[in-house]
């Protein structure tokens, strides 16, 4: 049978306009209540099931819905739903007269249709959020879209038969010994064909028209796109223990304060079908309910904020001089913290987890699953594309320096990389190569020159292999053009690797779209933990010898041959970090789930605070212009000096009079900071005598404040607050030099 192969998209995917809502059946597993209502309006935690999936239809985009019903549930649907005008969309109704299967439903919309795609979604499937979005990756026009999601027993389902290397090669409706663990939920995507194409079906031995028979018509002409859940919610509620089991873990996350979903009118409210007022009368028709006070909170708040919890102790800090304050991170360019959802992922994933291809039984076969989970999760999140594999390392660092160690390069091949790179993003060029490593000029403030890269790349276009670049500043936030610089790479055969330490956190990344062709980051700058780098790099590049060869490389030795393992694995030696994996992917989820336009609208609010806040504080110079960040794209990385005031004793004083967390020094981007302090030769000298005496306080530096989604309007008002009390007064604490460590601290007695 023909393969499909999964892709890995790095944004969620839109919605055809029109959408047909199958809320019919027998309801059988849910008798005898589903005898006298029909089951698609029994709750699920605090709400009728058919919210969540009419709730995912409207994030989507979908402007009208068929709901198709028997005879006896239509009417009900339909005293709760009406119209859909509430909702700013379209709803009619159809009967499906006995169920004759879920393909079925396609024959009856026929003219519903009428020439168009349409999704066909399952009323009793709840979908966390993040997966579709109105305006986001149109899905494949000349194919059908299933979404398949890792399940424990997928005896119940419809489910995706995978060869070894991830491709699928078969579909089975409950099978009894499924040789796969991905079920194909009830959500899917058609061309205007899918009638003619169910029409065309056999009744099965049920005597059903089965969605599983029509998806593997696609399938056989290599026209099935399927998508990964990866680590977004699902759930079946058709049958009592899942519905008991859903409520309880929605109940539970709702306790938490986690990100809600499965609300119509809260999805009206963000795509702009209704306003404000309109959202709260749908709020007082349901007061007295959890349901009505989430809608009415909606209704008098700002727009929706549903941002990542983080996981960080909320025990104020005790300053030296005995007050207490909470602690404002601001140091997130560094190290971000936890979330929530990432510490609670990796906790149940402890509970049972097992060997990582080094072994048998039923942990271990849970361990495989849930990592290929958590790798196609990260797969998607960055767009990286099926041309390409993923290696997993320690951090950016390791992964750039095994990168330019798996590239080989001669002395022959030029690579070019800016004047002002990261100190990871240049030194593993130039000490494990031996290609010739030439620079491009960046300007005063960090922004690329690309009239002098084109010319770079003109003059040594024969000789090009790569172009290194940040994929966003870690001190001034400065995004470059990516497609520009990858149009560049390509117009000689070249690559674009892009370190996306600064990038990946706070802004989308589509490798495939941009014509990324590698990319690394770290998880710890994501949301999750220490220890844990990837590399995303094309399989053509991993087909070659590893450089660290060892346990896992390889699939047989003898004492005359080797046999490697796959390209993708047989860079990743030794036991994988697999807790790493599974903490990345949470984190990369819950972010998916907050959505990219709700994470950016915050950022880009905070640094427009941080701008005026920054811009009041006298004699504070900001060494890139304050007004760039208003008017070009940049992350929330500030560097900041105050006259009169070292690096490292002004974090000081944030620190142990303000509760703020910022960093101070060169920050791994020494030149850039030397340009802006106009440091000559003579004095560079001077200074890096005094540092191999062990003073490190002797150099130059910033302090850098830099933002994360977790950061409020007051941390900003707070660093503002700050500034301007040590300009105007000056430190309320003593301080002593502590050179060997780049630090101040306070002494213990306090000034007047």
């Amino acid at each position: 049978m023909s393969g499909s192969t999964p892709p890995a998209p790095a944004l969620a995917l839109a919605l055809p306009r029109r959408a047909i809502l199958l809320a019919g059946g027998s309801g059988s597993r849910l008798r005898p209540v589903s005898r006298v209502v029909n089951k698609h309006l029994l709750p699920v935690d605090d709400r009728p099931m058919i919210y969540y999936p009419l709730a995912t239809l409207i994030e989507g985009g979908v402007e009208e819905v068929l709901i198709v019903s028997s005879p006896t549930g239509l009417p009900q649907l339909q005293a709760l739903l009406g119209d859909g005008t509430q909702f700013g969309i379209r709803l009619v109704y159809r009967e499906q007269v006995a169920p004759r299967g879920i393909a079925e439903s396609l024959i009856i919309a026929e003219d519903f249709i009428a020439g168009e795609s349409v999704c066909l979604m399952l009323g009793d499937n709840v979908i966390g959020p993040g997966v579709v979005r109105a305006g986001g990756r149109p899905p494949r026009p000349d194919c059908a879209t299933v979404f398949i999601k890792e399940v424990c027993d997928p005896r119940e389902f419809g489910v995706a038969e995978l060869d070894a290397s991830g491709v699928v090669t078969g579909l089975v409706e409950k099978p009894s010994a499924p040789s796969s663990h991905r079920a194909v939920i009830g959500m899917y995507i058609y061309g205007p064909e899918v009638s003619a194409e169910a029409r065309a079906l056999t009744p099965s031995a049920r005597g059903e028209l089965e969605i599983t028979d029509l998806n593997r018509r696609y399938l056989e002409r290599e026209a099935l796109v399927v998508e990964s859940l990866g680590a977004t919610p699902w759930f079946d509620v058709g049958s009592p223990r899942a519905l008991t089991r859903a409520s309880w873990t929605l109940g539970e996350d709702r306790r938490k304060g986690a990100p809600r979903f499965g609300c119509p009118a809260r999805a009206a409210f963000e795509r702009g079908l209704i306003d404000r007022a309109q959202l709260r009368r749908l709020a007082e028709v349901e007061a007295g309910s959890s349901y009505g006070a989430e809608l009415l909170a909606d209704s008098d708040s700002a727009p929706v904020k549903a941002l990542p919890e983080i996981l960080l102790d909320a025990t104020p800090t005790t300053l030296p001089d005995g007050r207490q304050l909470r602690v404002v991170p601001l140091n997130n360019a560094a190290t971000t913290p936890t979330l929530v959802a990432t510490f609670d992922a990796v906790r149940e994933f402890m509970g049972s987890y097992g060997a990582l291809h080094r072994g048998a039984g039923p942990r271990a076969r849970q361990t495989i699953a849930r990592v290929t989970e958590a790798v196609a999760t990260i797969r998607r999140f960055i767009g990286c594309p099926q041309t390409h594999g993923l290696v997993f390392t320690e951090n950016t660092s390791a992964a750039i320096n095994l990168l330019a160690r798996t590239l080989a390069f001669s002395a022959d091949d030029v690579i070019l990389i800016s004047d002002i790179e990261h100190t990871s993003n240049n030194l593993p060029w130039r000490y494990n190569t031996p290609a010739e490593v030439i620079e491009f000029v960046s300007d005063h403030h960090g922004d690329v020159d690309y009239a002098s890269l084109e010319q770079l790349v003109e003059t040594h276009g024969a000789r090009l292999r790569l172009i290194a670049i940040s994929g966003a500043s870690n001190q001034t936030g400065h995004i470059p053009d990516l497609a520009r610089i990858a149009s560049l790479a390509h117009r000689y055969d070249s690559l674009l690797f892009v370190d996306g330490a600064q990038l990946v956190p706070h802004r989308p990344v589509d490798m495939a779209a941009l014509g990324v062709d590698a990319l690394a980051f770290s998880a710890h700058k994501v949301y999750a933990p220490f220890g844990l780098g990837v590399l995303a790099l094309p399989l053509a590049v991993l087909d070659t010898v590893p450089v660290n060869p060892g346990g896992g490389s390889i699939d047989m030795i003898s004492d005359h041959d080797v046999i490697w393992s796959p390209a993708m694995h047989r860079h990743q030696t030794g036991t994988w970090n697999v807790n790493g994996i599974i903490a990345l992917a949470a984190s990369c989820a819950a972010i998916e789930r907050a959505g990219w336009d709700r994470v950016i609208a915050h950022e880009r609010e905070l640094v427009t605070l941080a701008v005026a806040e920054l811009g009041s504080v006298p004699g504070l110079r900001v060494h890139a212009p304050l007004a760039s960040y208003l008017e070009g794209d940049r992350v929330g990385a500030f560097p900041f000096t105050l006259p009169g005031y070292h690096c490292a004793l002004l974090a000081a004083i944030l620190d142990h009079e303000y509760g703020i967390e910022v960093r101070a020094g060169t920050i791994c981007n020494h030149r850039l900071v030397r340009r802006w302090f106009d440091v000559s030769d003579e004095q560079q000298r001077a200074v890096e005598a005094e540092l191999g005496q062990g003073n490190r306080l002797a150099t130059y530096g910033i302090v850098r404040a830099s933002i994360g989604i977790h950061n409020t309007r007051e941390d900003i008002e707070r660093l503002g607050a700050a500034l301007r009390s040590v300009a105007e007064h000056g430190p309320r604490l003593r301080y002593r030099a502590v050179p060997e460590q780049e630090i101040y601290v306070p002494d213990e007695q306090v000034t007047s």
